[in-house]
């Protein structure tokens, strides 16, 4: 999952974690068992992003965004590449600490 790249990534954590590792370090943190399933590869997902899509329409897109979402996220069309942090008072966190933070009364599902 992309969630954001740096130029200083090398020297820090910069948001670029395989779910895999989400949920390992989510169960760490948690101390919680975290179980991941794999649905399909990225073709597969392709292929019902498109389909559902053709299913819906330009008003009825609900059914179908998210499945993009997680395919452009999962074939990197979609990378942040400048955040505006400074401009927004916004303080970037470890992945450690955003689990942490998490309250225990989410429910989750980690799937890939």
């Amino acid at each position: 999952m992309a969630v954001i790249e740096r130029d200083d990534a090398s020297e820090r954590a910069f948001g670029w974690y395989p779910l895999t590792l989400i949920a390992k370090t989510y169960g760490q943190v948690r101390n919680r068992h975290v179980d991941n399933s794999k649905s399909g590869d990225e073709e597969e997902l392709r292929k019902i992003a498109l389909e559902t899509r053709r299913q819906g329409t330009r008003r009825l897109f609900w059914p179908y965004i998210g499945w993009f979402y997680q395919l452009f996220t999962t074939d990197r069309l979609w990378v942040l590449e400048e955040l505006d942090n400074d401009k927004l008072y916004v303080k970037m966190s470890s992945l450690e600490d955003f689990c942490a933070s998490i309250h225990s009364s989410d429910r989750h599902v980690w799937k890939k």
